[in-house]
């Protein structure tokens, strides 16, 4: 499993693969990759994040949990998971303001799902939209 440790505010990350700058924050994201975001930091995205299979967002460092701040033109969801089996999300703060960001977390299919310690706000829907048939699906501590 490769880790990229990802530091927003263009400072260097702390690990073996390192990703600068959110600009290089993919859209769509490698199957069995973990994506550590620094702690105290901001993560701007004009676009959802897909998650593929085995993949985990998380946090890294001391401080609040990291945020991922989608300014979404179009009706589109923060985190788009379909048919997608055994990701996490685990200690971040999802926030959207946009009128058209109607889920924080999309769920539809998939199996081994984990969302735990994170904070879902400005959706218009809900927060989590979980659809179809998974199994194994953890949602903790939200």
């Amino acid at each position: 499993m490769a880790d990229y440790f990802i530091d927003p505010t263009g400072g260097n990350g702390s690990g073996a693969s390192e990703v600068d700058t959110a600009l290089d924050f993919p859209t769509n994201l490698v199957v069995d990759t973990r994506y550590l975001l620094k702690r105290g930091t901001t993560l701007n995205r004009s676009a959802r994040i897909v998650p593929a299979d085995g993949v985990t967002i998380t946090a890294y460092g001391d401080g609040e949990s990291p945020i991922i701040f989608a300014n979404i033109t179009t009706s589109n969801d923060i985190i788009y998971a379909l048919n997608k089996n055994n990701w996490t999300l685990d200690s971040l703060n999802l926030q959207t303001t946009s009128t058209q960001g109607r889920v924080g977390v999309y769920i539809n299919e998939g199996s081994g799902i984990v969302i735990r310690n994170c904070h879902i706000s400005g959706t218009l829907a809900s927060g989590i939209q979980h659809l179809g048939q998974t199994n194994g699906t953890i949602i903790d501590s939200n």
